[in-house]
């Protein structure tokens, strides 16, 4: 029922009589915004009654639309000087406070002298609704494709990294053999170049008891100050010393690779990071010794539970990065802590460091900044993921042309995965 027919003629009273059966929400307003006519639709929509919405101005309704932007020169106006229909989306205030969403399409028309426009509005709230459960399950589905792909990074990297522990275990086995007699060999030959030098001595001692004129006298000092008996007994010890020492060196790089081929083994144990932080180095020593001074600033740890071999593959990724940032000669600085329930391991260098807009990206998986056929751009998202698999965090400072420094929290006893306990 037409509930203002004041200033329109019967045309108009037709025309408002079609839209009484209409689903969508109708509204004809004044210049001053004033709600002249609603359609039934309009006040299911909003729960008041036609009544009482023709005591209201649009204001009242659409927060959206303030009173400022109705009047002379204002919102119908504008619509007129336009021309054409205009849509928006925007929203209504129901009786008891919610807001709904909705489409407006509105024009605006000037009858018997005066300004006008009619509305015509689509609760759009389910809509609007889909569209968002549409995009959050795309995010999730986006978030659930990254972690399998991270997921099959890390995969892929076990495998490599197994390949290459079996490498290294036969390797350290056919290496480990021979040394063990080298070592033994050179500590044997210790021995018997010391009974030598004995023997040496005892002939010198002798020598002044020769006759001066003697040709064996001759023959002796000849054959001494040839040899330069001084410098060869000095320098035939430390050479005999230092072989031993490398030989204790191999000995324990040998070690290392097995702990490495290990590298699948994921049995949680209470381990010491400062010894898996050593056998890192010794991994990686042929990277480091030629470009940095490495500075140890261990903290008293306790034992951390643990995957040894994943926590030594991340500190060699760091290691190797920290050596590679360095372009001539810098330091490496590896430093331990404990904080409360937590340990902090720090490895930090003097290197170029990460410019602001890579820093975001340093774990992301295949990103690198190095050279093609110099890196994968997994080592630090590996890294990241083995970190949160303990239940710890990896995070990065840097400042270019200073250095970068990762730091690692860990807890000192394993926090289970509620999702892979």
């Amino acid at each position: 029922m037409i509930k203002n027919p004041n200033n329109a003629g019967w045309r108009l009273q037709m025309a408002m009589l079609a839209v009484e059966n209409i689903h969508e929400s109708i509204y004809w307003l004044d210049i001053d915004g004033r709600i002249l006519y609603v359609n039934p639709a309009a006040e299911r929509e909003l729960g008041y009654s036609a009544d009482e919405l023709m005591q209201m101005r649009v204001a009242d309704i659409d927060p959206n639309v303030p009173q400022e932007k109705w009047g002379k020169g204002g919102e119908i106006a504008q619509m007129l000087t336009a021309g054409g229909l205009h849509n928006v989306t925007t929203q209504h205030r129901h009786r008891d406070g919610h807001l709904i969403s909705v489409e407006v399409n509105s024009g605006a028309f000037e009858y018997g002298g005066v300004q006008y426009s009619m509305a015509i509005c689509r609760d759009i709230s389910e809509r609007l609704a889909a569209e968002r459960a549409l995009r959050q399950e795309k995010e999730e589905q986006a978030a659930l494709i990254r972690k399998l792909e991270e997921t099959q990074n890390q995969l892929l990297q076990s495998e490599k990294l197994a390949a290459i522990g079996q490498l290294a275990a036969g390797v350290a086995h056919e290496i480990n053999n021979p040394m063990g007699f080298i070592r033994s060999n050179l500590a044997t030959l210790r021995g018997y170049a010391e009974n030598l030098l004995d023997v040496v001595k005892a002939y010198q001692e002798a020598e002044p008891l020769l006759p001066a004129d003697s040709s064996i006298h001759d023959r002796i000092g000849q054959a001494r100050r040839n040899a330069d008996l001084p410098f060869l007994e000095e320098d035939m010890r430390n050479l005999i010393g230092e072989s031993i020492d490398g030989a204790d060196r191999v000995r324990r790089i040998v070690q290392d690779l097995k702990d490495f081929s290990r590298t699948g083994n994921a049995d949680w144990q209470h381990s010491n990071l400062h010894a898996c932080l050593e056998s890192a180095v010794n991994m990686v020593w042929n990277e480091i010794k030629d470009k940095a001074e490495l500075v140890r600033n261990y903290g008293d740890l306790p034992q951390v539970e643990c995957i040894p071999s994943q926590l030594g593959q991340v500190f060699m990724n760091l290691l190797v990065n920290a050596a590679q940032s360095i372009r001539d000669q810098g330091r490496i600085t590896v430093g331990t802590s404990r904080r409360g329930n937590m340990v902090e391991i720090e490895i930090g260098d003097t290197g170029h460091g990460i410019s602001a807009d890579v820093l975001p990206k340093v774990f992301d998986p295949f990103f690198t900044t190095k050279p093609v056929g110099k890196g994968t751009g997994l080592g630090l998202s590996v890294s990241y993921g083995i970190v949160r698999n303990h239940g710890g965090k990896i995070a990065v400072s840097s400042q270019p042309g200073l250095g970068s420094t990762f730091t690692i929290t860990l807890p000192i006893e394993r926090i289970p995965d509620p999702q892979n306990p």
